[in-house]
């Protein structure tokens, strides 16, 4: 039986940019016949996990030592070209959403509990029973969103060429950043932050309202990414080399 080598990258890609220029269109199909069975959709679905599975597959042949990159401990050299597909692993979806809604949903369902009750003491006065029902009503919003706990970051699909990084997914707002420019990054609890030089690119990423889903000039990678940890060595690398300091 002859050995199974890794499927080149640039043919994963072009399946996947295939696969999500023909989304928007069946989207658009249902919508204007509602009636019409949703088989289509279904199959674009089923298509999308196996395109996953087939892409998990070739990571785990990438890292053997029959490929031509393999993973390392230490810092790669400057010269390591990282490209590929790559999307979220199944296995790290459930704590990163965890994460996700006790760093990101909770704060923003109590600041937004905070100032309903203090519109309502400076217009109504201390109004308990009103208190009391508006922090019940904030208690259940807060336990729905943890159990369905949806969220478009989840679709995160990350792709590396030879000169940019991609990140797009369905309800994502596609970004992309050249690597040449790229001269900043950080990590937070969530995964890693890509910005781009350029005092217009620093000034849109303190103004946009959501940088991690909308903002097209942000590059937002999840923690839960397969192959997260070579990512993180790979453009620690990138942004060393372009700030001059390898």
């Amino acid at each position: 039986m002859s050995k199974q080598l890794p499927i080149n990258t640039q043919i994963l890609e072009q399946e996947a940019r295939q696969m999500w220029n023909t989304f928007d269109r069946i989207k658009t199909q249902q919508a204007l016949n509602p009636s019409k069975p949703k088989e289509t959709q279904e199959k674009f679905w089923e298509n999308y996990h196996d395109l996953l599975k087939k892409a998990q597959r070739n990571a785990e042949l990438l890292k053997s030592p029959a490929s031509r990159y393999q993973p390392q401990k230490r810092r790669p050299s400057p010269a390591l070209q990282l490209t590929g597909l790559f999307m979220m692993a199944e296995k790290k979806l459930i704590p990163f959403k965890k994460t996700l809604f006790l760093h990101k949903q909770i704060p923003s369902i109590v600041t937004t509990l905070l100032l309903v009750l203090i519109l309502i003491v400076l217009n109504v006065g201390l109004h308990w029973q009103l208190m009391t029902l508006i922090i019940l009503i904030a208690a259940l919003t807060a336990t729905i969103r943890y159990y369905t706990n949806n969220t478009p970051l989840e679709n995160t699909i990350i792709e590396i060429q030879a000169d940019k990084i991609v990140r797009r997914g369905s309800r994502l707002t596609t970004s992309l950043i050249p690597l040449d420019n790229l001269t900043h990054m950080r990590e937070n609890k969530l995964g890693l932050v890509l910005r781009q030089s350029g005092f217009w690119n620093h000034m849109y990423y303190l103004l946009s309202e959501n940088n991690t889903i909308k903002n097209a000039r942000v590059v937002y990678i999840p923690n839960a990414i397969e192959s997260y940890d070579e990512i993180k060595v790979f453009l620690e690398e990138r942004v060393a080399k372009n700030k001059g300091l390898i």
